[in-house]
Order: structure tokens, then C-alpha cells, then sequence
């Protein structure tokens, strides 16, 4: 099942290495590829579980803080993150996406992500 989530993907992207400019022929940004369920599929069984997911994300957000303090600020993930998905991200709005948010907001794209329920993203 082939699945469109804007945040989703705009994280999947990133941990892919595909969040490089797109010709016209690529799949729309908000489109999760094969290619963005292969990169986080740890266990290499063809299915992202919800726990893959997550440290999937998490992962990218640790890789943007470039302070190394705990937190992304928007001067950090500038240039590599929408503002929409850091301010979706950021759920108290106080300018920093921190580890409790990225698991929360990781947790509801995966689920909205899961349309049929399975626990995957496949």
C-alpha cells in the first residue's frame, strides 16, 4: 500500500537522502516511495513497523541538532525541514521540537499512515 503523508514523508525523505531537488518525472514530496520504506526498514522484512519508524525519525532529528543540546531549533533545521513540518513538529510552540515531540508526532504519521491497520507501512 502506497501511502501519502506530508510530515511522513517529508522525514522519510530526509533519511533517505532524497530530499534533493525532484525532477518532474519523481514522486511528489508527500508520496512515502519504496525507496523511503527501504531506508527505514531495519529488519529488511519489506514492512516499516511503528518502533522502525520512530527511531527512523528520531534519528533525523538528531542528526539536525547541530548544538548537540536535546532540541532542533528552526535556525538548525532551516533549509532542511519545512517550516510546516517543524512547526507540526513542535507541538507546545516554543520554538524547539524536542525527543518528546518527535516520538508523539512520529507516533500519530505512523498510525495515519497505517491505513489498513496491519502495524506497517508497506
Amino acid at each position: 500500500m502506497r501511502t501519502t503523508l506530508t510530515l511522513a514523508a517529508a522525514t522519510l525523505a530526509l533519511s533517505a537522502g532524497l530530499a534533493a531537488a525532484q525532477d518532474a518525472a519523481a514522486p511528489a514530496a508527500t508520496d512515502i516511495t519504496d525507496a523511503h520504506l527501504a531506508a527505514v526498514d531495519s529488519s529488511k522484512d519489506g514492512a516499516v513497523s511503528e518502533n522502525e519508524f520512530v527511531a527512523a525519525v528520531t534519528k533525523i532529528f538528531r542528526s539536525l541538532d547541530a548544538d548537540a543540546n536535546g532540541a532542533v531549533t528552526w535556525v538548525e533545521a532551516e533549509g532542511k525541514l519545512a517550516r510546516e513540518h517543524f512547526d507540526a513538529f513542535d507541538a507546545n510552540k516554543d520554538g524547539r521540537i524536542t525527543p518528546p515531540e518527535v516520538e508523539t508526532q512520529a507516533k500519530a504519521d505512523f498510525a495515519a499512515g497505517d491505513q489498513d491497520k496491519d502495524g506497517a507501512l508497506n
